[in-house]
């Protein structure tokens, strides 16, 4: 009898952990389902923030692009003619290049340039955006060798009078060229060699 009444009241306190422990699962299964219920709000508004995000920066994008587009190929061309040249170009919306003949009046593709016009237009182009933002930025420019690559002596020379000449005031253009430079269009250089193995440094201002 006292073994049957142990193992009862042992039953009873099992039971009523298991009860507890029951009520315990219920609360907790509670309160997953609302946390996944308030994890799915804050998805959604998630979602709907970056919807509003990516809208808006398409929007802010084109203004910027219908904005600044026409003052970049107005500055394109312009240093085009500058530099001689018998083609003009156009930025559309969406930032490709068109590209037309003057004297033919007629469209081509960017491949019908030569290595040197390509690399010239490229520098136009860059140029003419970096201008567009010298209006609201003021910052140093640097042009490197790949740029001037397959660019004859007197073509250098030409952009070299082009570059200088959109500086402005307390701005400087640090180019970097393998091909020998005209040193009157410069107000300093730095000339780099290798000799025997070493490299040798010579700087003129």
């Amino acid at each position: 009898m006292n073994e049957i009444l142990t193992r009862s009241s042992e039953i009873k306190t099992e039971l009523s952990h298991a009860t507890k422990a029951e009520g315990d699962i219920k609360e907790l299964k509670d309160t997953i389902s609302k946390n996944e219920k308030e994890l799915q709000e804050v998805e959604k508004e998630v979602n709907d923030w970056s919807e509003l995000y990516s809208y808006l920066q398409n929007e802010a994008r084109q203004v910027v692009l219908n904005t600044r587009i026409p003052h970049i190929n107005k500055c394109a061309n312009k240093y085009l003619s500058k530099l001689g040249q018998s083609y003009r170009v156009k930025l559309t919306s969406s930032f490709k290049v068109e590209i037309s003949n003057t004297i033919l009046n007629k469209d081509f593709s960017v491949s019908c340039l030569s290595a040197g016009q390509t690399k010239m237009l490229d520098m136009v182009l860059i140029l003419a955006v970096l201008d567009s933002l010298l209006s609201k930025v003021n910052f140093n420019i640097c042009f490197c060798d790949e740029l001037f690559s397959n660019m004859d002596a007197d073509l250098r020379d030409q952009m070299c009078k082009l570059l200088k000449g959109t500086l402005r005031e307390g701005q400087s253009m640090f180019v970097i060229c393998h091909a020998p430079l005209n040193k009157d269009l410069m107000d300093g250089t730095i000339t780099a060699q290798l000799k025997n193995l070493k490299s040798v440094y010579q700087m003129q201002l």
